[in-house]
């Protein structure tokens, strides 16, 4: 059970990768944390090499102590809007909007 939360919350934010570090998994974005067990972001991912680095944006979440809870069978999120994709570009902006309701996340990109 989530803990008591106002009705809505909303977090956005410009963001801009500048360069890459590390050789795993590249992950930076935006979250809203209610506790340790429950918490969600909005985050621009690249891919390890073995995986074609690849670039996409990824709303997850951490549900009740479980993470990726998002794929979960019982707390799957939906995908109102598929966008086929989004390669993602080093050095240029992306403003993110993370907006958590009673009913529901809701994770976009605002703007071109």
């Amino acid at each position: 059970m989530l803990p008591l939360l106002p009705r809505t919350v909303t977090v956005e934010a410009t963001l801009i990768v500048h360069r890459l570090l590390g050789r795993d998994w590249k992950i930076a974005g935006i979250g809203i944390f209610a506790d340790r067990r429950n918490y969600w972001h909005l985050a621009l991912v690249e891919a390890p090499e073995h995986m074609g680095r690849r670039h996409f944006a990824e709303l997850a979440e951490m549900l009740d102590g479980v993470w990726n809870a998002h794929g979960e069978p019982a707390t799957h999120l939906t995908t109102e809007e598929d966008t086929g994709g989004f390669d993602w570009q080093i050095g240029r902006p992306y403003r993110l909007r993370l907006t958590l309701t009673k009913e529901g996340i809701i994770g976009e990109r605002v703007g071109g």
